[in-house]
């Protein structure tokens, strides 16, 4: 073992210790070193061992030499712990490289030059930039939360690139309806096909994102609690060693506590919570996320046009409910209907004109109550200005509100039945029928 120990200090400056874990914890703590090399004859208990160090919560590299089958030892079970077995004998070649390799990866989380797409770093995203680090040095799964439009795949995106090269693998609310998530689960889709059709190639990546995560029906959600309860070699391959990243767009505290998502999965993903900002809170990062898109744009078509100062101001005024989405639209048709290479204030105000928007702030967070206040007046004007009131009001009311209902949500999902019969909670067949019964037409976009 004194050969172990010259070697390994020789080479990584690091310091062994033989069974003395109070001395392997306070240099653990104390940030002197992230990797032990170490006997396994000489410990009592080996999982005991493994459940010490891991208790500290950062991320370690184990070494454990063993001259016999640990066969017992479930090493995913340990989240803050990289363990790796080397039975006897062995080659001092193959632990370098072991070692070697731990250090690479290593070196890559430190000094991160963090970069995330339209998201740039202020004092109001710092929180942002610095949850990302955290979340990669300590192998955490993450919950983006956020509005729409607020850059959650982008932060998403970048976790999974400092993490590996590799493509990462999303489910989405398609994938939930259309139940591609469950009969993976159930071993009735078959994971070769699924992935090739994800474009992931070779079966090659490390994150998992779990896109609007909030609409992951409850059997599915089941399913999943059941299969990462598994751990270890008895779980599905995709899942095992993966790091889970999910988004909502919901408060998924008020989700959790009105019963429609599963406590169970949720505490067993053990997720770090990232927040997104939305536009009107950092206003003040408008100038240069305007001058980002406008970069990329001239680059793509090779000209050389800008935005006129004042028009960057009355951008900055407006509230953007549809936050960087709406914004990068926004500067994409203007810079198209542009007609020399300085975009003018002119042409900002006129296209803002046609911009949904609020007539105050406050309505984004109070929609529900302005939308009741909307038809409780119209309610009161026709009681008003009608001399005789016929029976048959509350169906009138709702066959009114029912048809302009079914046809936006339709619009918005192009006409999809099943996406909308989902999103509207009924029947398709429930849909059909209404359609027919308000004759409501098809019209589905087409493509070009």
């Amino acid at each position: 073992m004194f050969l172990y120990k010259k070697y390994f200090n020789d080479l990584y400056k690091n310091k062994f210790y033989k069974n003395n874990l109070v001395n392997i914890k306070d240099s653990i703590i104390e940030n002197k070193t992230d990797i032990i090399l170490i006997d396994e004859s000489l410990l009592e208990n080996t999982n005991n061992f493994f459940t010490e160090i891991n208790s500290i919560k950062k991320k370690i590299f184990v070494i454990l030499i063993s001259s016999r089958n640990l066969y017992n030892i479930s090493t995913s079970i340990f989240k803050y712990l990289e363990i790796k077995i080397i039975n006897k004998p062995f080659s001092f070649l193959s632990l370098k490289s072991q070692i070697d390799k731990f250090n690479d990866n290593k070196s890559n989380f430190q000094d991160i030059n963090l970069k995330i797409v339209n998201l740039e770093k202020t004092e109001k995203t710092k929180l942002i930039y610095d949850s990302i680090i955290k979340i990669i040095k300590n192998n955490l799964n993450v919950l983006i939360s956020g509005e729409s439009g607020t850059g959650k795949k982008h932060i998403a995106n970048t976790i999974n690139t400092l993490i590996s090269k590799n493509n990462i693998l999303e489910f989405n609310f398609v994938d939930f309806i259309e139940n591609n998530l469950y009969n993976l689960l159930l071993n009735k889709r078959n994971s070769e096909e699924l992935l090739k059709s994800k474009g992931i190639k070779n079966g090659n990546f490390n994150c998992i994102l779990f896109k609007d995560i909030e609409t992951m029906p409850l059997k599915t959600q089941l399913l999943l609690f059941n299969e990462l309860k598994r751990k270890g070699s008895k779980s599905n391959e995709i899942f095992y060693k993966k790091k889970i990243i999910a988004t909502t767009t919901k408060n998924i505290k008020n989700i959790l506590r009105n019963n429609n998502f599963s406590n169970e999965l949720f505490y067993e993903l053990d997720m770090y919570n990232i927040y997104t900002l939305p536009l009107r809170e950092r206003t003040e990062d408008i100038k240069q996320l305007i001058k980002n898109i406008i970069f990329q744009l001239n680059k793509s078509y090779n000209y050389n046009k800008e935005l006129s100062l004042d028009s960057y101001i009355k951008i900055s005024e407006y509230v953007w409910p549809g936050n960087i989405k709406q914004l990068k639209s926004f500067i994409t048709r203007i810079y198209k209907l542009s007609k020399t290479n300085l975009i003018d204030n002119k042409t900002v105000v006129s296209e803002l004109s046609n911009e949904f928007s609020y007539d105050e702030q406050s309505y984004i967070d109070n929609w529900k109550t302005n939308f009741r206040n909307f038809i409780s007046k119209n309610i009161r004007g026709y009681l008003n200005n009608n001399k005789k009131i016929d029976s048959g009001l509350y169906y009138k009311v709702l066959k009114d509100f029912e048809k302009p209902l079914l046809i936006e949500i339709l619009k918005y999902t192009n006409y999809n039945q099943l996406l909308s019969s989902e999103i509207l909670g009924i029947n398709r067949n429930t849909l059909r029928k209404k359609m027919f019964d308000y004759d409501i037409q098809v019209t589905k976009k087409t493509s070009g």
